[in-house]
């Protein structure tokens, strides 16, 4: 999956890019041969290498510390941006790209701290009494989702992460907490969405036709094996689009909660 999905971004994305792999400790040599066999030049970051450089900077940040150690997305939330600190573009190995574009580069030079995807439902880490009711208040935007995303030079403040992580009780679903904390910063900055009609999720629908890029999240997970990607009819490079950050105020959160408990009946 890993190899498709990331041999896919190398060959629709038109601007200059370096492509680096972070290990997350699992990768065996073998993996390793096989990533690089199917890439093409790949910088690879094994766990070790990251461990040294990563865990000195979090002396002074135990709930990130301990994050990272219990938990494997913290490699995502922690590393990446510390071993990146002018700015960065962060692609899942399940997000497939399906036509040339352009556009990661300069989306971060449009008065722009952080872009992320809209995800299809919210997905943090906290109960809903808990975002709009419980004190501290945590400022979250809709719909965050860290698939695709793009951090740029001082867009990622650790103290940030540090506070957020140390509100366990916020943490009720933990394999949200990396998601959540990025929404929380994602709330301290200038933040935009891809457009979900190049970037979204798969649908069924004819308007794949149109994307750039679909991500195969976990449930959507089993699709890609048989997913035949449309034939492209033209090879100009499409130019992605990003839209600002929306904020739900406590009545709308009610109104969008009672309309998605209708739809699930």
């Amino acid at each position: 999956m890993a190899i498709r999905c990331l041999a896919s971004f190398r060959r629709c994305c038109v601007e200059p890019h370096v492509l680096t792999v972070h290990d997350d400790g699992s990768l065996t040599t073998d993996d390793l041969d096989r990533l690089r066999a199917g890439l093409g030049p790949v910088r690879i970051v094994t766990r070790d290498e990251a461990d040294d450089l990563i865990q000195p900077q979090l002396r002074r940040h135990p709930h990130a510390a301990a994050f990272r150690r219990d938990v494997v997305f913290g490699l995502k939330l922690l590393d990446i941006p510390l071993l990146c600190p002018d700015g960065y573009g962060c692609i899942d190995h399940d997000i497939l790209y399906l036509r040339p574009f352009t556009g990661m580069a300069q989306a971060n030079h449009q008065g722009t701290d952080i872009v992320f995807m809209l995800d299809l439902h919210e997905a943090y880490s906290l109960t809903f009494r808990q975002r709009y009711f419980e004190r501290p208040r945590v400022r979250l935007p809709d719909r965050v989702n860290a698939g695709l995303m793009l951090v740029s030079r001082g867009a990622y403040d650790l103290d940030v992460i540090e506070w957020f992580l140390s509100l366990r009780q916020y943490q009720v679903q933990p394999y949200l907490v990396e998601q959540t904390a990025w929404a929380a910063l994602c709330g301290q900055r200038r933040t935009r969405y891809w457009d979900p009609r190049q970037i979204g999720f798969p649908d069924g629908t004819d308007a794949v036709d149109a994307r750039v890029a679909l991500h195969f999240i976990t449930p959507l997970r089993g699709e890609l094996s048989t997913y035949v990607e449309p034939k492209v009819r033209s090879a100009s490079p499409v130019d992605l689009a990003t839209f600002p950050a929306t904020y739900t105020s406590l009545p709308g959160a009610f109104v969008r909660r009672a309309m998605e408990r209708a739809h699930a009946g």
